[in-house]
C-alpha cells in the first residue's frame, strides 16, 4: 500500500495522533519512492503561472488584517513533482485511487460517515479499518464549519478534538485545515515555527509558499513557491485600514473543472484577543495564458466566494 508520506510531522505523526485517538492499528509512518506515475496525476514543472490580486481588502471592524495563506487546491507537490488532486480534498489522485484506502479523487466526501477524506486519510485509515471511525457515528451535518476554517464541526469536535469556533485551535499562526493538509498537529503550537526539513524554511514559511515541509526546498521546488506582497491602499468610510493583497507565482494545471484557489485571511483584534479568518475561493481556468494577471476586488466580485464550500463534489 502507498504510504502517506505527506502526514509526517516532526513530533511524531499527526496519522499516529489520530489513530491513537481512534484506535486504528498498522499506521505507517515513511514513505517509499512514489511508484510508475501517469500523466493525468502528475506534470513534472507547470508550464503556466499566473499572479492573484485581491483588491481593496479592508479587515472586519475592531480588526486587523493578520496574515495571507494561499493555495492552488487542484494540486500537492511532492518528490519535487506537482501531483493533480481532483476532488482538491488535499490527497492526489494517485492516493485517491489506491484501492486500499477506498476514496475516490472525485469527492471529497467520498466515506458515509461524513467526516471527510482528509480526515480519514490523515488518521492512517484503510478501506479495512475505517469502520473505526464509524464508532464515533456519523457526521450528520458535514458542511456545517463555524469558524470557516474549511474542516466541519463534527470532524472537529468528534475527531480532530480541535476547537469548531477557533480556526486557529493551538494559535499559532496556521488555519487548521492549512495544517492538517500540510501534515501538521492542529493542537501544537509549536509547530509552526519549526523546520520539517530541517532546510531554515520554517513550516509556516513552507505552507504560505505551498511546498512540501518535510522535502528541502531546492532551485527546481522554489520555482512552485508562491509569493505574497501586501500594500496598504487606504482607509474605507469606517475608518477601516484596507490592502491590495497580491500573490505571485502560482502554478496553473491542466484541470477540465478549473484550478481551484483558496485565500485563507486572517484576522485579529487589536488588542489580540481574538481572531477571525475569511476562506474564500474562485476557479481560474486551465486555458488562461502564462503570466496572466487574476484580479478580484473584496466582496465586490460574484466570481470569489466567501465563505469557501467544504467539499467538491464531481462524481462520474
Amino acid at each position: 500500500m502507498l504510504t502517506r508520506f505527506l502526514f509526517i510531522s516532526r513530533q511524531g505523526t499527526l496519522a499516529f495522533l489520530i489513530a491513537v485517538i481512534m484506535g486504528i492499528s498498522g499506521v505507517s509512518c515513511f514513505s517509499e519512492p512514489l511508484s510508475t506515475l501517469t500523466v493525468l496525476q502528475t506534470a513534472r514543472i507547470p508550464q503556466k503561472r499566473i499572479s492573484y490580486l485581491i483588491q481593496s481588502y479592508c479587515a472586519s471592524s475592531g480588526m486587523t488584517l493578520s496574515d495571507l495563506f494561499l493555495i492552488n487546491s487542484s494540486y500537492v507537490i511532492s518528490k519535487g513533482q506537482i501531483q493533480i488532486d481532483t476532488d482538491r480534498d488535499g490527497i492526489p489522485d494517485l492516493f485517491d485511487i489506491d484501492p486500499e484506502l477506498g476514496l475516490t479523487p472525485y469527492s471529497a466526501f467520498s466515506l458515509p460517515d461524513g467526516f471527510g477524506d482528509l480526515v480519514a486519510f490523515a488518521s492512517g485509515a484503510t478501506k479495512t479499518s475505517q469502520s473505526k471511525l464509524m464508532k464515533y457515528g456519523n457526521c450528520t451535518n458535514p458542511h456545517l464549519d463555524s469558524d470557516g476554517d474549511g474542516l466541519s464541526d463534527c470532524a472537529e469536535t468528534i475527531i480532530l478534538k480541535t476547537n469548531p469556533n477557533n480556526s486557529d485551535t493551538d494559535g499559532d499562526g496556521i488555519p487548521d485545515e492549512l495544517e492538517l493538509r500540510f501534515g501538521l498537529n492542529p493542537l501544537d503550537p509549536s509547530d509552526a515555527r519549526l523546520s520539517a526539513a530541517g532546510d531554515g524554511i520554517t513550516n509556516l514559511q513552507k505552507i504560505k509558499m505551498q511546498l512540501p515541509l518535510r522535502e528541502s526546498a531546492t532551485s527546481e521546488t522554489k520555482l512552485y513557491a508562491h509569493e505574497y506582497e501586501l500594500v496598504p491602499v487606504s482607509k474605507n468610510n469606517l475608518d477601516r485600514l484596507c490592502f491590495d493583497l497580491k500573490i505571485k507565482n502560482i502554478p496553473i494545471v491542466n484541470m477540465t473543472d478549473g484550478n481551484l484557489i483558496i485565500s485563507y485571511i486572517s484576522e485579529k483584534s487589536k488588542e489580540g484577543s481574538s481572531s477571525r479568518l475569511n476562506r474564500c475561493c474562485s476557479v481560474v481556468n486551465d486555458r488562461i495564458e502564462d503570466g496572466a494577471k487574476v484580479s478580484v476586488i473584496w466582496e465586490k466580485s460574484p466570481e470569489f466566494v466567501c465563505p469557501c464550500p467544504l467539499g467538491i463534489d464531481l462524481k462520474r
